[in-house]
């Protein structure tokens, strides 16, 4: 009886034991293959929305630098620039998704210039309200029809890098 009890007892710690070791890393391998995927699924969404946000702000300076008079604008193109989605994955965390370094740096540098480009035109519009010295007015507009150049150079190259990263296109 007590044999029997033994008996009965290791065949199923033995059973036990072996589904452990089976069922663990199984169980593993499910979890990491779903937060890959759902890693994959919220990069591309991610980048989707940086790259339509960079998109607004590239027409928005492409305005700008239409034939208006830029000088009484300024104050409408700080205004309009938008970086939240930018700042909200920033604060979040979710820019740590991103494992390539030049993509990340390509934004990092279009948003600065979205950063630059709205400084400078607030600096403008505040010394057109207020002017207390006709020259900075006009060097700051000089200086920002520059930015305007290079910010859209910029942000239409991160936009290039931000197409080839999607999920579904060519990475070549």
């Amino acid at each position: 009886m007590a044999s029997q009890f033994w008996l009965d007892f290791l065949a199923n710690a033995l059973a036990t034991f072996l589904g452990a070791i089976v069922a663990v890393p199984l169980a593993l391998w499910v979890d990491r293959r779903q937060s890959s995927h759902h890693e994959r699924a919220s990069v591309g969404k991610m980048l989707k929305l940086l790259r339509a946000e960079l998109q607004h702000c590239d027409k928005q300076v492409e305005t700008w630098q239409g034939p208006t008079d830029r000088g009484r604008t300024t104050g409408n193109l700080s205004a309009s620039l938008k970086d939240e989605l930018w700042r909200a994955f920033s604060d979040g965390g979710e820019l740590s998704w991103l494992k390539d370094i030049d993509l990340l740096a390509s934004l990092s540098e279009s948003y600065y210039q979205v950063h630059s480009i709205r400084y400078l035109a607030s600096r403008h519009f505040d010394s057109v309200l207020t002017p207390t010295e006709p020259s900075l007015s006009r060097d700051l507009l000089v200086a920002l029809g520059e930015k305007a150049i290079e910010t859209r150079n910029s942000i239409r190259h991160t936009i290039g890098i931000v197409d080839q990263k999607l999920p579904g296109k060519s990475t070549e």
